[in-house]
């Protein structure tokens, strides 16, 4: 009555011992890290693995000498992961409060936007308000605190689910690095693994019917018509709407390349010189002409007819700026570029456009 099936032995001491090996891992490398090395770390990660891996052999060894211990072993390795979850957990928030994460070099932080990484647009974001990683924190230190109580235990999983689901969805399509995206993973096995170990309370909890409010007393067709509507309607609005992207075919940034002004070539621009180095096509015909750097640059609307190629712009930024800028836009030779001939203010311009990719 009392065995445990090694199945189940198995999985519980490899998932706590990935929590414990990855956590350790962690805190050794970050805050005992002087004079350790990273392989050394990381083997001895790999060392508390295997003997949590080797401790399923040896508690399977010893139920059959006394069942009635078995019951005692489960309760102490899924203590040691709850613990760790919660030393872990708790780790992360200290981290947040002490800007020991969501850091981005100050170097980093005067790099164009569009020259950042998905790991260093993260940190600059999140890391940009020092309220909102405190509250992160408390999130994280509160939901640690209840993985402690037995009372608390159930309502601190549930919350802790969806904040790792969104580390990892952060961590997957912001290319953070793997190791990150995994030790998020390994946590979110463990806090999954006691969540199954809760089957009954959360059936009994979410699936239970007796204290549901009672219903209107529609049919079924017409609730189902009603339900179907909530995903439908918003799906039709945004179908139809007129989405501001007029000429997806222009739309993006370009590099201008083999500048001439008034039939004269230009090199390229040294710095401080003012000329025309970048174009932006944007939504709802938003045009930008930048010149050899980001604060100066004229901003405005453009007006593009595709049977003709005629080209023009009204200017609303600087204020007081009404240079003409209007010509022929045609496709060049190569995929992903344009010629551009027409006037920019009292000079006649031609230039080629090269799209940038994202």
């Amino acid at each position: 009555m009392n065995r445990i099936a090694f199945s189940r032995k198995l999985i519980v001491c490899l998932i706590t011992g990935l929590v414990v090996g990855a956590s350790f891992r962690r805190l050794t490398s970050r805050f005992i890290g002087h004079g350790v090395t990273l392989p050394l770390v990381s083997l001895l990660a790999y060392v508390l693995l295997i003997a949590f891996l080797l401790t399923a052999v040896v508690w399977n060894y010893r139920e059959r000498r006394r069942p009635a211990s078995s019951q005692g072993w489960l309760q102490v390795i899924q203590g040691i992961l709850l613990y760790t979850l919660a030393i872990d957990l708790c780790t992360f928030g200290w981290n947040k409060v002490y800007h020991l994460q969501m850091v981005v070099p100050l170097g980093q932080l005067d790099i164009p936007f569009s020259a950042l990484s998905g790991e260093e647009l993260t940190w600059a974001y999140f890391g940009w308000s020092y309220p909102y990683m405190v509250a992160i924190a408390i999130m994280q230190m509160t939901c640690a605190l209840l993985l402690l109580g037995r009372r608390t235990r159930m309502l601190g999983l549930i919350m802790i689910v969806p904040v790792l689901l969104n580390i990892i969805l952060i961590d997957t399509f912001y290319q953070m690095p793997p190791g990150v995206l995994l030790h998020a993973s390994i946590l979110m096995a463990g806090v999954t693994y006691l969540l199954m170990t809760l089957y009954q309370p959360l059936a009994e909890f979410f699936l239970r019917r007796d204290w549901l409010p009672v219903g209107t007393g529609w049919k079924a067709p017409v609730k189902w018509l009603l339900r179907a509507g909530v995903a439908v309607i918003p799906f039709v609005l945004n179908a139809t709407y007129d989405y501001p992207n007029y000429h997806p075919e222009l739309t993006g940034k370009y590099v201008v390349r083999q500048l001439s002004i008034n039939h004269i070539p230009c090199g390229p621009p040294a710095t401080g010189d003012s000329m025309l180095t970048k174009v932006f096509m944007d939504l709802g015909n938003d045009f930008v002409l930048e010149f050899n750097d980001w604060r100066r640059r004229y901003i405005g609307t453009y007006d593009y007819r595709p049977q003709d190629g005629h080209l023009s712009a009204r200017w609303r930024y600087p204020a007081g700026v009404h240079e003409p800028f209007s010509g022929t836009l045609r496709p060049d030779a190569q995929k992903g570029t344009w010629r551009f001939q027409g006037i920019l203010g009292s000079d006649t311009v031609e230039m080629q456009l090269v799209k940038v990719k994202r």
